[in-house]
């Protein structure tokens, strides 16, 4: 018997005749089961922690061997010599993110074959430019596609004869059109020429502290304030680009020639065919000419005209300061984030934690910094937070990764709602975002929607502790940024905990104390019951007991600043 592989939900790869082998949950349909295919699933270490922290530190080995190889390429094809930090500031994101999503499916493929049989797959006819893409933001959406994972599943199993490819009569040639958006050309007169000693681009911090800072050190200019975003149109692929290789002679890993394989057909073009423009139009980027500090939250990640200006300004003497924008920061065992991004700042700060790396700095929670929170006097019921998940094998961390968690997740929510009193149901509402490429939607109209119609479902961009003055208790599904923003703000929350979640060593003590105090529920009845048991949520929250253990955990992990410009400007004043 045949084995049709079956690497993404595209019903026209399946087969009615052979054995459809799905290389993950994420491939199952309800076409398939209903319509009787006969399938089987591959198991993979997916949401195997410990399995998962081991190849993110065999990963950053990777990176690090890579990073100094793509130094060399990429001087040689722009014919410069500019440092290996130069560089890493410009494709660190990208390049991590490329490993994590072609080693995962590389091992996928590594298990598949120690299974017996005779296996193919079908993969439509791509031309393959069409896979060359913009910049890191529009390679990592893409990596969410079907299309995608289809054909990086079919180029890894033609590295091996054992796998037959069986191209079908579809053919995609139409490059997509990249998103347009504004501020496309640099020379933009509306803004004036900056000068700032100081540049914050994109702080999550609240505008009035900005607007402190600026005017401390003597800056603030309303036609300036709000920095303007930068995007080019895209950029015509060029046939140099199909010389490019990460290595010139063959390695003896065979990932890492696969790697070189494809790296023509990976490498956003803003990199190779985008280097030298983007170069010449930092002069007419209304930023400032010659900072002295440059602190962000999140324009060193994915905004690579940012990207290319703080490479630039770094080596003319700038220093970048890096703060922590989320959650996982070093609290998650599977999170290198920290480590990455510590890489290319000069200084990061974190929300609160300690770390051993010598540029990380423990600060206070930006987001919630300088902020209070007024509950109304008719607050009333329960906000229930729940988050989407992508649908293919995404970021290694302690979050949920299979579809198999997913619907052990979202069964945990249903059973909470079930043990809830009827009270207590009528007055909850859940904010859930989905996510167009996520998978938590489909297993939530199922199991939840159509059960519970009493339970509001509502989507807005307000933040959960913004939101939380019109509620007594917010509910939490997942260590996440909200449990960190709200316990920071003294707000009441109670977390039903994912025990996929490795939480770090040194932290460990601090989330055990919150469980002691009803904070954390490994159980959803046992929240469930305590919420039905507890008519008073501010005299439980506001108890010494609760609140000894909440300060402990807010200096230790999620700090609060009622003066937070006062701290940024000792800061500053040091690096100055």
């Amino acid at each position: 018997m045949k084995n049709n592989i079956v690497a993404s939900k595209k019903p026209t790869f399946l087969s009615k005749i052979d054995i459809n082998y799905l290389v993950g949950d994420w491939c199952l349909t309800e076409k398939i089961s209903k319509k009787n295919y006969r399938y089987k699933k591959l198991k993979y270490y997916g949401d195997d922690k410990k399995e998962i922290e081991k190849k993110l530190n065999f990963l950053f080995k990777i990176y690090l061997k890579v990073l100094k190889k793509f130094t060399v390429a990429l001087n040689k094809y722009h014919n410069v010599k500019l440092t290996e930090k130069y560089w890493e500031i410009l494709i660190s994101r990208w390049l991590w993110h490329f490993l994590m999503y072609t080693h995962e499916r590389w091992e996928i493929v590594k298990r598949l074959k120690k299974v017996k049989g005779n296996f193919y797959i079908k993969v439509d006819n791509y031309d393959e430019k069409i896979f060359i893409k913009k910049n890191t933001r529009s390679f990592t959406h893409n990596a969410h596609s079907p299309d995608w994972n289809n054909w990086i599943f079919s180029k890894i199993l033609e590295c091996n004869q054992k796998f037959k490819i069986i191209k079908t009569n579809n053919y995609y040639k139409k490059v997509k059109k990249e998103e347009k958006k504004k501020n496309e050309i640099f020379k933009n007169n509306f803004f004036l020429n900056n000068n700032n000693k100081v540049f914050i681009k994109n702080l999550y911090i609240n505008k009035l502290s900005k607007i402190k800072i600026n005017l401390a050190f003597n800056q603030f200019n309303p036609f300036n304030f709000s920095s303007p975003e930068y995007q080019v149109k895209d950029f015509k692929i060029s046939k140099k680009r199909f010389k490019f290789k990460i290595f010139e002679k063959k390695s003896k890993n065979s990932y890492l020639n696969f790697l070189n394989s494809i790296i023509q057909v990976q490498i956003p073009k803003i990199f190779l065919e985008g280097f030298n423009e983007i170069n010449s139009k930092l002069n007419y980027i209304k930023w400032p000419k010659n900072p002295k500090v440059i602190l962000t939250s999140i324009s060193h990640l994915n905004d690579d005209i940012f990207k290319f200006y703080i490479a630039k300004k770094k080596k003319e003497g700038s220093k970048l300061f890096v703060f922590q924008h989320g959650g996982g920061y070093i609290l998650d065992k599977s999170s290198f984030s920290h480590i990455l991004e510590s890489r290319v700042a000069d200084k990061f700060f974190t929300w609160g934690c300690a770390s051993k790396i010598k540029n990380i700095y423990p600060l206070f929670v930006s987001t919630t910094a300088g902020k209070r929170i007024k509950k109304n006097l008719n607050k009333n019921g329960l906000l229930i937070a729940v988050y989407d998940y992508a649908k293919y094998p995404n970021r290694l961390s302690s979050y949920l990764r299979t579809r198999d968690s997913v619907e052990k997740h979202i069964s945990d929510i249903n059973d909470l709602l079930e043990n809830l009193s009827s009270q207590n149901l009528k007055k909850t509402k859940i904010k859930f975002r989905k996510d167009e490429e996520g998978m938590v939607s489909e297993v939530l109209n199922k199991k939840i929607k159509k059960k519970f119609r009493s339970v509001k479902f509502y989507d807005k961009k307000l933040n959960i502790y913004e939101e939380s003055a019109k509620y007594e208790l917010i509910i939490e599904t997942c260590n996440s940024t909200n449990l960190l923003e709200c316990i920071s703000l003294n707000i009441p929350i109670v977390t039903l905990w994912n025990k996929n979640y490795r939480v770090n060593n040194l932290y460990k003590k601090y989330y055990a104390n919150l469980e002691k105090v009803n904070v954390i529920h490994k159980s959803p009845k046992s929240l469930a019951k305590f919420i039905n048991k507890n008519k008073n949520i501010d005299k439980w929250w506001f108890s010494k007991k609760v609140q000894k253990s909440l300060q402990l955990f807010r200096n230790n992990i999620c700090r609060f600043s009622a003066n937070p410009e006062k701290e940024l400007k000792n800061i500053i004043n040091e690096a100055s």
